[in-house]
């Protein structure tokens, strides 16, 4: 339903991405915990991570001056760097996909930027699977899709995620 990418745009993409280092240390797991509880170690750690991403010295000045005011929140490299394996969804065997927000909102909304592009009525396609992916990752149920000239709402569609994923 979208048009993607040329593939020497995919290549390069790839070719950054495994340039990047990440030094990925897993929560520990302390032997004998009831699993009962892993829940509680789940909900620590977001809550760390909103800690972090909610960091007045990380608020984004465009995209808070484009939401008229509600202060928006980038991601930093150093903080997705320790939290990105809870934002993936899996492609093929080894093969995930990073869903990097370009904002988070103080009010707690998902913002996908594309604020050097100008729209008609709707968002592109490209941009609705992105927002779409961002929704199944964070387990949200909308996204705010911000364009030069239009901020458009889109909803969380399991039914077309599902959709999206089979075509893959």
């Amino acid at each position: 339903r979208c048009k993607f990418p040329k593939e020497q745009d995919v290549l390069h993409e790839l070719k950054i991405n495994k340039l990047k280092k990440r030094n990925f240390n897993p929560p520990s797991i302390i032997p004998g915990l009831d699993p009962k509880l892993a829940h509680l170690a789940e909900e620590a750690e977001m809550e760390q991570f909103f800690l972090e991403l909610k960091n007045y010295n990380h608020h984004d000045r465009l995209l808070t001056s484009r939401m008229e005011g509600t202060l928006v929140y980038k991601v930093p490299d150093e903080v997705w760097d320790r939290y990105f394996h809870k934002f993936q969804i899996k492609i093929f065997s080894g093969v995930y996909l990073e869903c990097k927000p370009s904002g988070y909102s103080h009010n707690d909304q998902l913002l996908y930027s594309r604020t050097g592009k100008v729209c008609g009525f709707k968002t592109f396609p490209e941009d609705e699977v992105r927002c779409q992916a961002l929704l199944q990752a964070w387990r949200k149920s909308e996204c705010l899709c911000v364009y030069a000239n239009k901020i458009f709402t889109v909803k969380r569609d399991d039914e077309r995620w599902r959709d999206d994923m089979r075509e893959i």
